[in-house]
């Protein structure tokens, strides 16, 4: 319960055993010294405290971390659903090599070394601790002589302690398996094992200590390799900081850290995906301009307009790194770089409106400043109306306002707005900072442009003192 009485978790969830899941990769691992506890909040909108704001969950993860910190003989791991594509932790260190022991030294220098960084939180390594195991060495020359062979004796342990599956039972469609294996209290402690009689191949039965001995022996524990090379691997999650700026802080606690010949340090984990996801969207920005630059050389048949259409995109780009300041919001990968290439496909449009009116009008007989002029006040009404119309449909989106239609209830705070404001924001700013300079600096590009290429004879255009005619068509078709 929060401080104003109201309950802040709704349900609770708890799986333990194989069946719960492995909480330190995000994934549905099994093993019996797990255990995972989900925890349910109340919908967004009902969060509200006495003061009228309402409370985060993270501030109620950050409480149960602090109160599970110092849980003796637990390794505990606090964090968030995760929601999309597996991206990995925000900071991932990899140490790679060939011996485990260097591997162990180099991974627990650096977790002591980066414990320390803040907002670094649920720092743990893939390093299992090696685990006590029974295990019984046997006598193979005493066993030979008994007539007794280590598969004998291997199987025969198995199904006293495990169980061997010996049957089916049917009961209608179900179907259960029967194991046969010694009772409870005949298993219990190493005197129960030693105590066991092995048969032999001609029927009679000798004690399991004639056979061998039982040994502890640590066990090993699992190895993971990347590229085929041993592999540690170190995570943590960053909170209240960018996991970008987190990793920052690793990276030059960890550059300090002396590293053998034939060992390295990678790093995964989000950034990673981030350099995967920065490739795969300055590949489609790029194809998306080279698709646009296209269609507008066939369409005016000059390369001239499209270049200088194309510098509204360039202005939209200001327009979204000045809206990202003004709103404190982060330059996302996936979100942001979605919004500046939707965003290119939409300010090339009132460009394409207000070039196209002013070579109209220059074909009708106007003069370049004349049809420059006139085609920025006949089409400034479509080109507000086009970005007023797209930005006032974004904004519900960048402030998190919606409509409930099942309870017929304005909704003002809602999980996912936070994950699409950034997009929202990147193209309400870049559409409306390319807008106004759209009908500034796209006119000024063509007159200059043209008033260049005219006065130095490109594209077949004649100096104005040379022409009969100021702009004659066929002049202008080849510009």
């Amino acid at each position: 319960f929060g401080p104003e009485g109201q309950p802040r978790i709704k349900n609770i969830v708890t799986t333990t055993g194989a069946g719960g899941g492995n909480p330190f990769d995000g994934g549905d691992g099994a093993g019996t010294h797990l255990a995972n506890i989900k925890l349910i909040f109340p919908d967004f909108e009902d969060r509200i405290g006495a003061d009228g704001k309402a409370w985060a969950s993270a501030d109620v993860i950050a409480e149960i971390r602090s109160a599970l910190m110092d849980v003796p003989g637990a390794e505990i791991r606090v964090e968030k659903q995760k929601e999309g594509p597996p991206t990995g932790a925000a900071v991932t260190v990899r140490f790679i090599g060939d011996d485990m022991k260097v591997l162990q030294r180099l991974s627990g220098e650096a977790m002591r070394s980066i414990r320390d960084v803040p907002n670094l939180v649920n720092l743990s390594s893939d390093l299992e601790a090696e685990k006590p195991e029974l295990n019984f060495i046997p006598d193979r020359k005493r066993a030979a002589k008994l007539g007794v062979s280590a598969a004998v004796i291997s199987n025969f342990l198995k199904t006293a302690v495990f169980g061997t599956k010996v049957a089916d039972y049917r009961e209608f469609t179900d179907e259960y398996d029967i194991r046969l294996r010694l009772p409870l209290e005949s298993r219990k402690t190493i005197d129960d094992l030693l105590s066991l009689r092995v048969p032999t191949a001609t029927g009679q039965a000798v004690p399991i200590t004639s056979l061998g001995k039982f040994e502890y022996q640590p066990g090993l524990g699992t190895i993971h390799r990347i590229d085929r090379k041993r592999a540690v691997t170190l995570t943590g999650d960053a909170e209240g900081r960018l996991g970008p700026e987190v990793l920052k802080d690793v990276e030059k606690q960890l550059a300090g850290l002396e590293i053998p010949d034939g060992y390295r340090i990678q790093y995964a984990g989000e950034k990673e995906e981030e350099e995967k996801n920065s490739k795969f969207l300055m590949k489609a920005f790029f194809l998306a301009l080279l698709l646009i630059v296209g269609i507008l050389v066939a369409q005016f048949n000059t390369l001239s307009a499209p270049l200088i259409i194309m510098t509204t995109v360039l202005l939209s780009m200001i327009g979204v790194f000045l809206g990202l300041l003004i709103s404190d919001l982060p330059f996302c990968i996936v979100m942001t770089g979605v919004g500046v290439i939707s965003l290119a496909g939409v300010v090339v449009n009132n460009a394409i409106v207000l070039l196209d009116y002013t070579r109209q009008l220059q074909r009708r007989g106007h003069t370049l400043m004349q049809a420059a002029v006139e085609a920025g006040v006949t089409r400034l009404r479509p080109v507000l109306l086009t970005a007023v119309t797209t930005i006032l449909g974004l904004v519900p989106m960048a402030t998190g306002v919606s409509f409930d239609f099942h309870t017929f209830q304005w909704a003002t705070r809602s999980n996912s707005s936070q994950w699409w404001a950034t997009m929202a924001n990147a193209v309400i700013y870049g559409l409306a900072f390319a807008t106004l300079l759209t009908l500034v600096v796209v006119p000024s590009l063509y007159v200059l442009t043209y008033r260049a290429a005219a006065r130095f004879g490109f594209g077949g255009l004649k100096k104005p003192e040379d022409a009969e005619h100021p702009h004659p068509k066929p002049v202008l078709e080849d510009f």
